[in-house]
């Protein structure tokens, strides 16, 4: 209900009036485009008291432009920190939101890139290229891992690398790791079995319990040296045909 003139009262206050008309918005038509407001906007809330909530503006030097979009959700400005609401469906232009089983989702539309992450000097640190899950890292840009980017990974434009700067050892981890070139495999190792080196996608050398065989012809440029209860040394020519220099065993 609103004050009446027969109800105003001496101890009546401006903040009364105030709160009183923010209580009948139903009332108000509306506010036109042609009002202005030269300092704030209060907005009282459900409970009229003496706890409002103010909108207000910077001084501006030129015509600025503020657009909310089209959208549900809250947006909380604090300490540039955003809140974002709902999730982030394909097919949305660009959108921040989240979920509550994948947390934060940042989702793009663009023509080359999805996602562009730059530094201040305005260099591309990564993309997401359009339609892909995949992190595109520019040349020479290193994923670095380690308080003291102990381990690096790059491309230069000519070659990749992997590098360990830090204390310790570079250890790879797997039951079997097979290392393959352009077409062919050029290693493999197996837990608890043979390690193999090929030559043109061909074994050439596997290691087995006690040993291990050697395939093809080997040629030795200097000698080979067997321990002691070996015998002499084998002399310098193809293990295929090897020149004994002890008498062959009985």
């Amino acid at each position: 209900m609103a004050i009446a003139a027969s109800s105003v009262t001496p101890t009546n206050s401006l903040e009364d009036f105030r709160i009183e008309f923010n209580n009948l918005v139903s009332d108000v038509t509306g506010i036109t485009a042609t009002n202005k407001f030269t300092e704030n906007i209060i907005f009282e809330g459900a409970t009229a008291d003496a706890y409002e909530t103010t909108l207000t503006v910077t001084d501006p030097t030129a015509d600025r432009t503020v657009t909310i979009p089209n959208a549900t959700g809250t947006v909380q400005i604090s300490s540039l920190k955003l809140e974002t609401s709902g999730d982030t469906a394909a097919g949305d232009n660009a959108a921040i939101g989240y979920t509550s089983a994948e947390g934060l989702i940042l989702t793009g539309q663009g023509s080359t890139s999805d996602i562009t992450l730059k530094n201040d000097a305005d260099a591309t640190v990564f993309t997401v290229p359009t339609g892909t899950d995949d992190i595109l890292f520019p040349d020479s840009a290193k994923a670095m891992w380690g308080a003291s980017s102990d381990l690096e990974i790059y491309h230069d434009g000519s070659n990749s690398y992997i590098v360990d700067g830090g204390t310790g050892k570079l250890k790879i981890y797997s039951n079997q790791l097979e290392i393959i070139g352009t077409a062919e495999t050029l290693a493999t190792f197996v837990d608890d079995g043979a390690v193999t080196l090929y030559y043109d996608n061909t074994a050439a050398i596997a290691t087995a319990s006690g040993g291990g065989t050697l395939t093809g012809t080997w040629e030795v440029t200097t000698a080979l040296v067997p321990d002691a209860s070996d015998g002499a040394a084998l002399g310098t020519t193809a293990l295929e045909c090897p020149i004994y220099t002890w008498p062959m065993p009985q």
